[in-house]
């Protein structure tokens, strides 16, 4: 074999190694997409009522629309749509099921305030459908997702 013939060979190989690993990353950036909300002790140990979020339709590479929501005993304290941006370590999404990384929510409205930080440490257990952010040892949400909201609302799309 040549050395040219070489060279051609392994860009072929990158090349194909990018598009598996981009196919993989974005096919679990896309699982995802839908309902999450908080089990009853969460709640009750973060002393709210209820928290949910939902992960719409992608706006961006591992971008998406969304909606944070979450009461407390004196009302609706988080109700905003916002744009959801996740960062993920690409080592975590080849070698197993959880996607580790960052989020980042962006409030649609700057009137709009978060009672979360907006940038978060972010951990997706896709096989158990667990999302758990956090900042700082600090949890501040611990989401499973709903499968049926989240299938219910995929098929009337």
């Amino acid at each position: 074999m040549s050395h040219r013939m070489e060279w051609q060979f392994i860009a072929v190989i990158i090349i194909l190694i990018i598009i598996i690993v981009y196919f993989v990353f974005s096919t679990k950036c896309k699982l995802t997409k839908g309902f999450w909300v908080a089990s009853e002790d969460y709640c009750a140990e973060a002393k709210l009522k209820f928290w949910l979020m939902y992960i719409g339709d992608s706006s961006g590479f591992c971008k998406f629309d969304g909606y944070l929501l979450a009461a407390n005993d004196n009302g609706v304290i988080m109700n905003s749509p916002v744009n959801v941006e996740i960062s993920v370590n690409l080592a975590s999404v080849i070698v197993s099921d959880v996607i580790c990384g960052d989020v980042k929510f962006v409030a649609n409205d700057s009137s709009d305030e978060l009672c979360i930080p907006d940038e978060l440490q972010f951990k997706a257990d896709l096989v158990n459908g667990r999302i758990v952010m956090s900042s700082n040892e600090i949890v501040y949400c611990d989401l499973y997702k709903d499968a049926e909201l989240s299938f219910t609302t995929a098929d009337q799309n």
